[in-house]
């Protein structure tokens, strides 16, 4: 099965469209560049790559939980995607032509982010229940697709028109677990992410992501365990992810801190069927209006 496991740690994920939005869907608010802006620069601050490939899903997850985590359980919280992508290229100064695919692409094809904070549940400081989309366009593409450079071997992602996943987080935003993923399929190619994709699936063909826990550890790592499908096969791997983006198999992380890491990533908690319809229904809403 290629890389398409190893794919969820990196980038890190059909509704009822016909349903009416709720009325509060017209005055969600809308996080702002210069927010978003602030939230980079504070993950950046401590030495996190921005723009690497395999930071993508964690640098999202950060974000996500620097917009939110004030914001109390039913609030509805909208990230634009221009706003998203313009924070990052105002911090960056970077040229929005040489611009990283996990942040160009999505720009291009329009993919904001809807926001519902849940119920926290156990442990978790602050639950979330995110889902993105393009607006539907006559001639319009159900799905996007990239391919990115990582250190020894290439990524490729394909996320349809909407995904959506639940994101937990423990005091802090220090464990992030990803659940219930739809839309989000991809694959590793090349070097030993490419090989364990190879070992896990030996298949041909991109592996569907169903959840992926992320340990952000003392030393800036992420430590991340991964589950996919492809057809009818299932596998999970842990892969360690530097702060800037380098990727290995297994946990790469220092002797004192690997017990807490590992049972962290192999705790298990029933995941709540979360209604997502009315979100996709909302978030339709707000990208018809002028």
């Amino acid at each position: 099965m290629s890389g398409r496991l190893a794919l969820a740690c990196f980038t890190w994920l059909g509704f009822a469209l016909a349903q009416s939005p709720q009325p509060a869907c017209s005055s969600v608010p809308s996080t702002t560049q210069m927010q978003l802006r602030g939230a980079m620069a504070e993950i950046a601050a401590a030495g996190f790559d921005l723009a690497a490939p395999a930071n993508g899903v964690p640098l999202q997850a950060k974000v996500f939980y620097h917009v939110a985590r004030d914001l109390e359980p039913g609030s509805l919280l909208l990230v634009p995607q221009g706003a998203y992508y313009g924070a990052f290229l105002d911090l960056s100064g970077q040229d929005p032509m040489q611009a990283p695919a996990h942040l160009r692409v999505p720009f291009e094809y329009g993919q904001d982010y809807l926001l519902r904070v849940e119920p926290p549940e156990g442990s978790h400081e602050l639950s979330l229940t995110a889902l993105g989309a393009w607006p539907v366009r006559e001639g319009g593409q159900d799905a996007f697709a990239y391919t990115a450079q990582i250190p020894g071997g290439r990524l490729e992602v394909v996320q349809e028109r909407v995904t959506h996943y639940q994101i937990d987080y423990l005091a802090g935003g220090e464990l992030v677990r990803y659940r219930r993923v739809s839309g989000v399929s991809g694959f590793v190619a090349g070097g030993p992410l490419g090989l364990l994709f190879e070992i896990l699936f030996g298949l041909l063909g991109n592996a569907e992501v169903l959840e992926a826990t992320i340990v952000t550890t003392p030393s800036g790592r992420h430590a991340a365990r991964v589950a996919a499908r492809l057809g009818p096969f299932k596998a999970s791997a842990s892969i360690t992810v530097a702060a800037a983006g380098e990727a290995v198999v297994g946990l790469a992380v220092a002797p004192d801190e690997r017990e807490r890491v590992r049972e962290q990533l192999e705790r298990t908690s029933p995941v709540e069927v979360r209604e997502v319809a009315t979100i996709e229904a909302c978030l339709s809403h707000l990208q018809s209006e002028p």
